[in-house]
Order: C-alpha cells, then structure tokens, then sequence
C-alpha cells in the first residue's frame, strides 16, 4: 500500500489464530473420539437419521456396536440405508417396514421389538428412536438398538416352567392323566357347550376289580404299575377331544364330547376287553366294571355323576368286569 508516495507493507501475525483455530480442531476431535467411546461402550447400538429433502433416509452415523451387530460395514450402509431393514427376520419384515414407513412419512417416535437374523443367527432387538428438527429444519431420529436375546430367553424358560408347573398342578402324579379338579372344571365347560349346541356327550366311569386284593396281596409298589399301566391302555383309546382323569384310588373317567351313549358304551365295552390282557408278573388276570351315561337336557354336573356312578354299581353288583349304560 502506497502512503504519499511511500510503500507501505503490513505484516500480521496469524500464529495465535491458526494455534487457535488447532486447538479447536482437537477439541471437536476429542469431542467425537469422546462420543464414539462412550456409544461404543453402551450396551445398545445407536444411530442418527434423517429425512432428506427428497425423502430418502441417510444415516448421519452409526456406532461401531451398531454395525456389529448388523454384521455391517458403515461404508455400505451410508451407500444404501435400506440395508439394515433386510436384517430383520422375514417373519418380522412387514410388520416393521410398515411400522417404519408410518412414522417416516407422518414423524413421531419410534418403537419396535422382533428379529434379526445376521449370519444365520436370530438375535431378538428392541428398537426405539426419537424425533428432532435439524439446524437446517429437516426432520431426525436419534434411535437406539438393543440387544434383548438374553432377555427372550429368560423370558421363554419361564413361560415353559410355569406351564410345567400348571400342567403338574393339573395332572395325577402317578398316571400322569388328569387330576380330578382339573377334570371337574373342564367338564363344567364341555358340558356348558354340549347344551349350548345340543351336542351329545357321554361319560365313562371306570374301576378296576378287587383292586384292594392286589393291594393287600401284592403290595402298592406293583398296585401303582397296574394303576399305570391302565392308564396308559386307556389314554391309547382316547380322541385328542377326550379327556381322561384319574378320579381317585382305582376308579378313572372320561367325558367323551360330540359321543352318544350306544358310541360310547361301545368304547367301553373295547376297553374293558383290552384290560384283560395286561400282562405283569405276579399279577393275575385284571378286570374293570364301567358305568357309561349321556348327558341329558336337565342335567348338570352333579346330576350326571348321579347317574353314571349309579350305572358303575349295578356293572359292579351284576358280577364286575361288564359295563352297565344309565
């Protein structure tokens, strides 16, 4: 610069502000380098995304747990967002691309929880994401992802041993048919529906003979294999509509729905000719009396027992090993 004729030269110096301007460089280093630590530390995967102003998605980042998880390269994901959607299991696949494109298009926060499958593996997730506005107005989900496998698998060893538990509660510990409880409540029900349709059902009722006189001449450790073995005889005749109990000692019972008493009479005449044949060693021939009933228009609980508990001691009174119809 020329100042009345003289030339005139300015020197700033700019080493304060290019030191200035370094520090600030490493201080938003440090500050992502902090933030990918502390997202690689976390136990859920994390992400940004955005609405683009076409509409497409783009991932503004993801964390290095994330793409692990995925069993994904970032580089990919950047060049084609949609990739982390065909992770998910094809069972899932609608359900959440249906959930992701309505909060897409309409905002609002996300939620989901179902399969991936990477690698050939399932792995169980929980996805939550919540909605923001960028500096430059587009709309941004910061979202994470969590792996609940572990969780599931809690979860589905507890459903399985409380329905064991409920299913022992249920059941006779020493046949493993149904208790007599059980039996009652289901048997309220069938009968409840066999009067709603004006269904015919049918009731067996079972002894074993000179059940005692095993007993007492063989001991209850073989009593209990011939109770056993019985059992298991007439669960081989049951439907998978039937339902067997063992109703205490050595009687058993059976509702039989959608059965007319000439049907079911003919069943029980089958059995009582099958037991017979039940072979164990020091056990001589075993047989059973069977009282049949059909349930009829008045009749509730109580009063079919009546009857088919009736029929069961005149087959026990005519000479046993018969069966007797009400």
């Amino acid at each position: 610069m020329e100042v009345d004729g003289t030339l005139v030269v300015s020197l700033i110096d700019r080493t304060a502000e290019r030191r200035l301007e370094a520090e600030r460089e490493a201080w938003r280093q440090l500050q992502d380098n902090l933030a990918l630590t502390l997202t690689d530390n976390m136990p859920a995967g994390s992400y940004v995304l955005h609405r683009q102003v076409d509409g497409r998605p783009h991932f503004d980042f993801l964390s290095r747990r994330l793409l692990a998880m995925l069993g994904l390269e970032r580089e990919a994901v950047i060049a084609d967002p949609m990739l982390p959607c065909r992770c998910v299991h094809p069972d899932d696949a609608a359900g959440f691309l249906d959930a992701a494109r309505r909060i897409f298009t309409a905002g609002g926060p996300f939620g989901w929880q179902g399969r991936l499958l990477v690698a050939g593996q399932i792995r169980w997730v929980r996805i939550e994401a919540e909605p923001r506005l960028r500096p430059d107005g587009l709309p941004a989900w910061d979202g994470m992802v969590t792996d609940i496998s572990e969780q599931q698998r809690i979860e589905e060893e507890l459903r399985i041993a409380n329905g064991n538990l409920e299913k022992l509660a249920a059941t006779d510990a020493l046949t493993g048919t149904w208790n007599r409880l059980h039996f009652e409540q289901r048997l309220e029900d069938e009968i409840a529906r066999a009067h709603r349709y004006g269904e015919p059902l049918s009731l067996l009722l079972l002894d074993i003979d000179h059940f005692k006189a095993i007993n007492d001449r063989h001991g209850h450790q073989l009593g209990d294999r011939v109770l056993v073995e019985i059992s298991r005889r007439l669960a081989r005749q049951m439907r998978d509509t039937d339902l067997l109990a063992r109703w205490g000692g050595e009687e058993f019972v059976a509702v039989l729905p959608h059965t007319s008493a000439r049907a079911a009479g003919a069943l029980a005449e089958r059995i009582r000719g099958l037991i017979p044949t039940l072979s164990l060693p020091g056990v001589g021939a075993v047989t059973i009396s069977v009282g049949v009933a059909q349930l009829q228009p008045d009749d509730d609980l109580n009063s079919l027992f009546q009857r088919v508990d009736r029929a069961l001691y005149g087959a026990k009174e005519g000479g046993r090993d018969r069966v007797v119809q009400a």
